[in-house]
């Protein structure tokens, strides 16, 4: 099954406490705020302070802030990239897709496939054909960077 990218806060919230084993009032508390607070926080009532993530930060490094804040994976920390991705429940696949160039760059490619073919697509038959171009890539890419990943290592592995 294909996970989608998380939205907003109170879910990428959500799914940071239930990554974490924890209840929501031990995470509260681990995070030194109330009850009440977290439950604003995850019903979207309210905006975290920067007290609270402070203590998150402090308490769950690994957690990815600029990605539980905006959405954004922080791509300038190679250590975060793939917080919380890397626990499985997204795939690196699916976060390649989330990348905010995929989209145009799939949809781009679909221009220039119809102007080539002389093929036309309606609105929303195009929208289908370019999610379907953009999972391609992104396959296709996923391949390749683990392909040549998989070389580096065997190259370091004969170095030692």
């Amino acid at each position: 099954m294909e996970s989608k990218p998380i939205e907003n806060f109170k879910d990428r919230l959500k799914y940071i406490i239930e990554r974490t084993g924890l209840t929501k009032v031990e995470f509260a508390s681990r995070c030194q705020i109330s009850r009440t607070q977290i439950f604003r926080y995850l019903k979207g009532e309210q905006s975290p302070g920067k007290k609270f993530l402070d203590n998150l930060n402090k308490q769950f490094p690994k957690v990815d802030m600029m990605w539980l804040i905006t959405g954004i994976i922080s791509l300038s920390d190679t250590e975060m990239w793939f917080t919380p991705f890397r626990d499985g429940d997204l795939s690196f696949y699916n976060w390649i897709s989330t990348l905010p160039f995929d989209s145009q760059l799939a949809e781009m490619l679909v221009f220039k496939a119809m102007d080539e073919t002389g093929v036309v697509l309606e609105d929303k038959d195009r929208m289908v054909f370019v999610d379907f171009v953009k999972k391609k890539i992104t396959h296709n890419l996923l391949t390749e960077v683990v392909e040549q990943l998989s070389l580096v290592k065997q190259m370091i592995k004969k170095n030692k």
